[in-house]
């Protein structure tokens, strides 16, 4: 692989998770994979470039850029020899990528709402009313936080299932996680009713245990079904429940994250 191609194919895949954000996994394991086997000038040239790059044509694009793809690649290296549990390194990895994906909304929001010609473009383009444009941007700043961890949380479990898939099934979770999600939901609900970072935490505590909970499924079905071949229709089924029915998903993860083994029906023979 050439220096130029290299940049070539993350700047591509750069600009397809951004018209297809479920594709955002692609650049972290594009790099795992063909970068990281490099020699050290090349590495150097082959992240710098496109940071510079999207920096001088996209500078608003630059925080999701290094905040996301960049934090989750370091992350990764940092954590990789960490003798910690496997989910636990993936929700301290998509904690660091939100916050650069915050900053990176939180301007994005502030450069279109104060820029009232972009506004108005944009809404013609959306063919949307400038002004209802304007109140749904401020409706959905009000889970910023939650909806970036959620997208911080989506491309980091994607980048560790493609690159430790071998070992997906003996992924474990720390239960103490479960305080992000109960804390929050005490405070809400008797001592600050709405309050918007007590909110916003609290569905990240549920998009952690629902993700875990679809790991969860998917491991009950492999050990309860075992002489099934096609695997993949458990990976779709886990998926498909945890998207429609993400509470019962948090309640699988919460569960699992004590014992796994209370999943495991099947008696060994």
């Amino acid at each position: 692989m050439s220096i130029l191609s290299g940049i070539v194919i993350i700047l591509l895949l750069f600009g397809l998770s951004l018209l297809f954000p479920f594709l955002s996994f692609l650049i972290p394991v594009y790099k795992f994979r063909k970068v990281w086997g490099l020699s050290l000038r090349e590495k150097v040239v082959i992240n710098a470039a496109p940071v510079i790059v999207i920096g001088v044509f996209m500078p608003q694009l630059l925080f999701f850029y290094i905040g996301l793809f960049c934090v989750v690649e370091f992350l990764y290296a940092k954590l990789r020899d960490r003798n910690w549990k496997t989910f636990d390194k993936i929700v301290v990895v998509s904690l660091a990528a939100s916050i650069g994906l915050v900053l990176g909304s939180s301007f994005a929001v502030r450069y279109v709402t104060g820029n009232e010609e972009l506004l108005k473009t944009i809404s013609a383009l959306l063919k949307v009313d400038p002004e209802k444009f304007a109140i749904l941007i401020g409706e959905g700043t009000k889970s910023l936080i939650s909806a970036m961890f959620l997208s911080a949380m989506f491309c980091t479990f994607l980048s560790y299932l493609f690159m430790e898939h071998a070992s997906y099934l003996d992924w474990d979770i720390s239960y103490w996680w479960l305080i992000l999600y109960i804390a929050p939901f005490f405070l809400d609900r008797f001592w600050l009713p709405g309050n918007y970072y007590i909110i916003n935490i609290k569905e990240m505590g549920l998009v952690i245990f629902a993700f875990y909970g679809m790991k969860s499924i998917y491991e009950a079905l492999c050990y309860n079904f075992p002489n099934f071949r096609y695997r993949y229709l458990f990976h779709f089924l886990s998926c498909y429940v945890t998207i429609a029915i993400p509470v019962f998903s948090f309640i699988v993860g919460g569960v699992a994250a004590f014992d796994r083994r209370v999943l495991h029906f099947r008696k060994k023979s």
